[in-house]
């Protein structure tokens, strides 16, 4: 992903960190993206100034750095759903590794 910024000029950028998967969901004769799983919120705006003898294909320069410091996103505690689906796939994983080893054993004891 790429985005054109003109060589002596400032462009404010935020950022948001993501964590999950997207799949598709049919809805009616359509089946939009949907993103599943954490997001981080969106970071403060910063500022960025290009210099203005910036090459147009930099391939050696030092980036920029931002007029301001980025503030650290507090932590966020998962949402229900989520921590139910983790207990969901927790037992779920036990279960099968507990089927798998009963079908071992009955199979040993068989020959």
């Amino acid at each position: 992903m790429g985005i054109r910024v003109l060589a002596g000029s400032q462009t404010d950028i935020q950022v948001e960190a993501m964590i999950g998967y997207i799949h598709r969901v049919i809805e009616g004769n359509s089946a939009p993206w949907v993103f599943t799983g954490e997001t981080s919120g969106w970071s403060e705006t910063q500022t960025i100034s290009i210099p203005a003898n910036t090459p147009l294909n930099p391939t050696s320069t030092p980036p920029t750095s931002p007029s301001q410091s980025p503030t650290p996103t507090p932590y966020q505690e998962p949402q229900q759903t989520e921590l139910t689906e983790a207990i969901v796939g927790g037992v779920i994983a036990i279960v099968v590794i507990g089927a798998g080893l009963g079908l071992l054993i009955y199979l040993i004891k068989r020959k």
